[in-house]
């Protein structure tokens, strides 16, 4: 079955091969290095060609911010993502990230805190 693929063609009015995907970092936590934090920020421009299922959009993890399930995308995503980390103990790092998510097509947004603790052996 290769329905999806046809999802992959481009469209007329589509701009279906611009993608941006760019950031910057300051610092970064190291795990063995108590105190150390990081500072990104990220700016996305991806067409739904670009991408599969991010994790990083609330309501579901296959749900694009445009509304589509995958395999049923419209135009993709665009918007940005700030975070940080830092290093509480040795071998614990905290994360913290905001993502502002828009759709590329139609009127989709989506705005997701995300928080991580990692561990390393």
């Amino acid at each position: 079955n290769r329905k999806w693929m046809k999802k992959l063609e481009p469209c007329n009015n589509c701009k279906l091969f611009r993608c941006y995907l760019v950031g910057l970092t300051y610092k970064g936590a190291k795990a063995a290095a108590v105190g150390t934090w990081g500072l990104y920020a990220k700016y996305s421009d991806r067409p739904y060609a670009t991408y599969m299922n991010p994790t990083t959009f609330s309501g579901g993890y296959s749900i694009y911010p445009d509304g589509a399930d995958a395999g049923k995308g419209t135009d993709g995503y665009k918007g940005y993502e700030v975070g940080a980390n830092y290093t509480v103990a040795k071998n614990i790092v905290l994360g913290l990230k905001y993502s502002d998510m828009e759709a590329r097509e139609g009127n989709g947004d989506d705005q997701v805190m995300w928080s991580e603790v990692v561990f390393t052996f």
